[in-house]
């Protein structure tokens, strides 16, 4: 019920002191009124031959035109107040959220998981699932080998987004190794001038952490205190064993406590469906933790009222004018 009344349209006031004159206007006619019936007038012994006549016009239209010139007062005092009609509707937020890509391009996410396509490949495909499915959302991309680059700051442009996933290889990092520390806080710098009340950074890796200078707890710290979260997806699928791709427990601990510091989560993806399930996930969990916004509307009522005010002035020069014309003396 509440949810209802707080749905309906309120007349709300610009200049709302503009309508604390109309009782003062009230009291200032109502005393010209009575002082124009003490005004002298002809008196006539006799007034039934004028009313047979038609020539006496009843008391109610005779104060016609008043009443139209009083309304047509009230009226545009009415409009100097600027009236508007307030509307509240709640809706989903439709703001979107601020996010980096982090991807691994080190050479063991090279290594194939299926007869088509390595850990990359699937990897890259799932990042361009979110890019194609988060209209509403700025993207940044950043990757990362023995080095971390931002690919793109973050952008709604997700046309080029695409491109630059499509056109990504090993090869524009020369330097070996996996620097999952240096690719955070370079993901962290990217989200540095957000205000968007969620950033997130979604990290894609099949490495532990051994090159570059940041320690991946060293950058999870600086994020916990700016309420950036990381999700940490290890895409270093279960069914390839190989050791290019360690998947010791101390490594997945660190990762693990990364994405519990920031407030994020870590996944273990086995496969190309898990990945893209995952990651799809995340996405929609952020989205739903949006909530609702309120948004308020207002509408000028200036028009239907200068409408009234003129058929209001035009009502009382035509009752004026016709049926109680007034012969000048």
């Amino acid at each position: 019920m509440s949810e209802w009344l707080a749905s309906l349209p309120t007349l709300t006031f610009a200049a709302p002191w503009w309508l604390v004159l109309l009782p003062l206007v009230a009291i200032v006619l109502w005393l010209k009124e009575r002082w124009q019936r003490q005004v002298a007038a002809i008196s006539f012994p006799d007034v039934q031959r004028f009313e047979r006549a038609k020539l006496v016009a009843p008391r109610w239209m005779v104060r016609m035109p008043q009443w139209f010139r009083w309304a047509a007062l009230a009226v545009g005092m009415l409009l100097l107040a600027e009236p508007h009609l307030t509307l509240r509707s709640t809706t989903a937020a439709a703001r979107g959220i601020d996010m980096v890509l982090a991807i691994d391009i080190s050479e063991s996410m090279m290594q194939s998981q299926t007869d088509t396509q390595s850990r990359f490949e699937i990897a890259r495909q799932a990042a361009r699932n979110v890019v194609e499915q988060r209209s509403n959302d700025r993207i940044g991309l950043v990757v990362f080998r023995g080095e971390a680059y931002t690919l793109s700051p973050l952008t709604r442009d997700h046309t080029v987004l695409s491109l630059l996933l499509d056109n990504l290889s090993s090869r524009i990092i020369q330097d070996d190794g996996t620097a999952i520390g240096s690719a955070l806080l370079v993901a962290l710098n990217r989200l540095q001038a957000s205000e968007s009340e969620l950033q997130m950074v979604i990290l894609l890796t099949d490495g532990e952490n051994n090159a570059g200078e940041v320690s991946p707890l060293t950058a999870a710290a600086l994020a916990a205190r700016r309420g950036v979260r990381f999700y940490v997806l290890n895409v270093a699928f279960e069914s390839v064993k190989d050791e290019n791709a360690p998947r010791s427990a101390l490594y997945a601990a660190e990762l693990q406590e990364v994405a519990r510091r920031t407030g994020g989560s870590y996944f273990t993806v086995n496969n190309k469906t898990e990945l893209e399930t995952t990651i799809a996930s995340i996405a929609a969990r952020a989205k739903n933790g949006q909530g609702n916004m309120v948004v308020v509307q207002h509408n000028a009522v200036t028009q239907p009222l200068l409408l009234l005010l003129l058929s209001l002035l035009g009502l009382e020069l035509l009752v004026s004018a016709t049926r109680l014309l007034k012969i000048p003396s």
